[in-house]
């Protein structure tokens, strides 16, 4: 019994190792992971705070890609007020292109590159602005502004970064004179556009003149066609009318040379009967008269 409750014992002891020993490794691998993701959350950045303007006002919808090396990274745009915020990866290089239609185009170049002992820090509000100022329709981008107008990068003498105040300045000045050449140009084609749109009101006017002298020759024309087409329906009517006259007059005279002439017939048969009708009575009379006497003869005959 009692070798038996030794072994069992022992046994037991074994088996508590190895859970121990089980233990013991999970808890390595679970420390050994959250390490790991310590250092990875613990990776550095640089938190940039900025706006865009144009003319001195915040410009909105600007476009800013995010480049490191020739590989883009991010890009977004300008919010309300051209503002901005941009979070950089420390121990690299980036350059930040700013650009929207009708502007020149800008860069800055961050070297986020750091002292070891920084690397892992968050920093953030360094605040910047950068301007865009109009290119006139047709015009390239200048070649002076293929340069970054700035350059960032860490300062151990501020511990902090900092950008080449020389290098900036320089810039700048090319900056201010290439703005003053394109507002000058701009100038010019505000002039252009001005005169283009002068001159080419002035043409729509003279040309609406001239259509409408054309449609009033035209109307003109079409008028006096019109009375020229009425004179000689006019004429015409008036011609039809002066025949239906003559031919009624022609017809109302032939009308009367037929009545009178037989009115004439009539009075002349008339008269030859009353002619006739004085004979025959003068004729009776005569007879009767004979008889008359006749008879006187007769009676103073008998007598």
């Amino acid at each position: 019994m009692i070798a038996s409750y030794s072994q069992t014992a022992s046994s037991m002891n074994i088996k508590k190792a190895v859970s121990f020993a089980k233990k013991l490794f999970a808890l390595s691998v679970i420390l050994g992971l959250a390490s790991v993701s310590l250092a990875l959350a613990q990776k550095g950045s640089l938190e940039l705070l900025g706006n865009v303007k144009q003319n001195g006002k915040g410009l909105e919808g600007a476009e800013i890609s995010i480049m490191k090396g020739n590989e883009q990274v991010d890009n977004i745009l300008s919010g309300n007020g051209g503002k901005f915020i941009i979070n950089l990866d420390l121990d690299a290089v980036f350059t930040l292109v700013f650009s929207k239609v009708g502007c020149v185009t800008k860069s800055i170049v961050f070297d986020t590159r750091v002292p070891e002992p920084v690397k892992n820090q968050l920093l953030s509000n360094r605040k910047f602005g950068i301007e865009l100022f109009k290119v006139p329709e047709g015009v390239e981008q200048p070649k002076e502004l293929a340069k970054p107008v700035a350059k960032w990068s860490w300062n151990d003498a501020y511990d902090d970064f900092d950008y080449d105040l020389e290098y900036s300045n320089a810039r700048k000045q090319e900056n201010e004179v290439v703005k003053k050449q394109l507002e000058e140009q701009a100038l010019v084609q505000e002039k252009q556009k001005k005169d283009s749109l002068a001159k080419a009101r002035l043409d729509s006017i003279n040309q609406a003149k001239a259509d409408e002298q054309a449609r009033l020759a035209e109307l003109a024309a079409k008028k006096a066609e019109e009375a020229k087409q009425k004179k000689i329906e006019e004429d015409r009517l008036a011609a039809i009318s002066a025949a239906k006259k003559q031919e009624e007059d022609s017809l109302r005279a032939a009308q009367l040379k037929a009545d009178a002439i037989e009115r004439a017939r009539l009075a002349a048969l008339e008269k030859a009967r009353q002619d006739s009708i004085a004979k025959a009575n003068a004729l009776a009379e005569q007879l009767a008269r004979e008889q008359a006497a006749e008879q006187k003869r007769l009676a103073a005959l008998e007598k």
